[in-house]
């Protein structure tokens, strides 16, 4: 793991202190923060983005001495047995019973991003942190979706078109099959709602659906509600009206209207894409608050699948599906545009998936994404991803070696991260000796991994 620099902080425009500028991007299995300090210097840290430091402990106590200080108060869990050993103290190491060697995780009550932020700028945790401005790109939609991981949804569309999703457009995703599966990316609950007439939508009907969400609620409490009508590409007004009715009665319960995010002329790309924004909103939405309205943060902006920033406040979770990758390939263009290179290809794999494209003078896009089994109406680069990443899970299924689309993520992780995770792309790589344990920016501990290939052998 890089050690990040001492930081003094330098005098402002304004006389204060010059806020720091960090990009950070999280995956599903690492953290990576990149900041500029005040002064100019370059920072790098990298953890897990289940908020945790991992290392090795030794004689004189945890491998990372400046962590003891940064991170000081942290529970200290041995990896192998899942057990609270103690917590981190200066000078106390030797009071922890712990064999030299073992792998443990530093467990601390922040979440990953701001985890690297206090690593980064070296402030420990117990001190507030200095301002600075954020970019950041996650795949934890990209994640979610390839792991069927979203929240259910409830779907308010015009009367008569209840199997729309359903049914779709009739494009067979693979010509010759004979057993074809639906789409997952449906919605749990279809409410029906009278077809507009240029009037204001009456109080009977209103009451009706109102009536019809209610039950639905109650048989998913964890949904939220997309509504997507018919006519409301030309007139918004009755799903606008829909949703204040709905809001002003279930006001715990997420809303997404269809035209707020794709104000296609099409309804079936537009309720895709209202499906989509609303089964990711509890998971985005969980996410960047935790980052916003906090006293340090100067200014967030988010990086969108269509390779561009924009501030938190405006972010739609349907413009995530291809953050993270979306940045490695406007970075790619830029470094190579920098080499005189005019044509490339970017190979991106991390923890879940791993995303490919290709780029000739400028990056492509495209206006509509497609995720596992989301697709959504809106502009993104042109990327095509799958789901195989470094934490992609081997298993046997039906007599058949499968990879994905499950990961291991960040907690167990891959079995060779020694926390009784399972078999993944990570271990098999391990194993025909195609990766370096030393520059891994964990502790890998070979035998787990061969251990875990044995048992799925079997």
């Amino acid at each position: 793991m890089n050690t990040a620099q001492e930081t003094d902080g330098s005098a402002g425009a304004n006389g204060g202190p010059e806020p720091w500028r960090v990009c950070i991007d999280t995956g599903g299995t690492f953290t990576d923060c990149i900041a500029r300090a005040p002064d100019g210097r370059i920072v790098h840290r990298k953890v897990l983005s289940s908020g945790r430091v991992r290392g090795t402990w030794s004689e004189d106590g945890f491998s990372d001495p400046e962590l003891v200080h940064l991170l000081e108060g942290a529970a200290i869990e041995e990896v192998e047995s899942r057990t609270i050993r103690g917590r981190l103290r200066r000078g106390f190491e030797g009071e922890i019973d712990l064999p030299k060697g073992r792998i443990v995780d530093l467990v601390v009550p922040i979440d990953a991003p701001r985890l690297a932020l206090h690593l980064a700028t070296k402030t420990p945790l117990n001190q507030p942190l200095p301002p600075f401005h954020l970019r950041i790109a996650t795949t934890r939609a990209t994640n979610a979706l390839l792991e069927h991981t979203t929240a259910p949804v409830i779907l308010v569309t015009t009367e008569g078109f209840e199997d729309l999703v359903l049914i779709g457009d009739q494009t067979r995703p693979d010509l010759f099959a004979l057993d074809i599966e639906p789409s997952r990316q449906t919605p749990v609950a279809t409410v029906p709602f009278p077809r507009s007439n240029g009037e204001p939508p009456p109080p009977a009907n209103l009451e009706d659906m109102l009536a019809t969400v209610r039950s639905a609620v109650a048989r998913h409490p964890n949904a939220v509600v997309a509504v997507s009508l018919l006519d409301a590409w030309r007139d918004p007004s009755w799903e606008r009206a829909v949703i204040a009715h709905l809001r002003r009665a279930l006001p715990d319960i997420p809303m997404v209207a269809g035209t707020e995010r794709s104000p296609n002329v099409q309804l079936l790309p537009r309720t895709r894409t209202a499906i989509a924004d609303a089964s990711l909103e509890p998971i985005m939405r969980s996410f960047f608050d935790r980052l916003d309205h906090r006293p340090d943060v100067d200014h967030v902006d988010v990086m969108t699948s269509h390779g561009g920033l924009v501030p938190i406040d405006r972010f739609r979770p349907c413009e995530a599906l291809l953050s993270g990758p979306a940045a490695g390939v406007i970075g790619a263009m830029a470094a190579a545009s920098r080499l005189g290179i005019e044509s490339i290809v970017t190979f991106d794999m991390g923890g879940t998936s791993t995303d490919v494209a290709r780029a000739t003078g400028r990056v492509d896009l495209r206006d509509e994404t497609t995720v596992g089994d989301a697709t959504v109406r809106v502009p993104s680069v042109d990327i095509d991803t799958i789901a195989a990443g470094g934490g992609s899970i081997c298993r046997v299924h039906d007599g058949h070696l499968e990879v994905g689309p499950r990961s291991a993520g960040a907690d167990p992780g891959p079995a060779c991260y020694g926390a009784g995770g399972p078999l993944t792309l990570t271990d098999v790589n391990l194993l025909l000796g195609r990766l370096d344990p030393s520059r891994f920016g964990v502790p890998i501990d070979r035998d787990a991994a061969a251990g875990a290939l044995r048992q799925v052998a079997t």
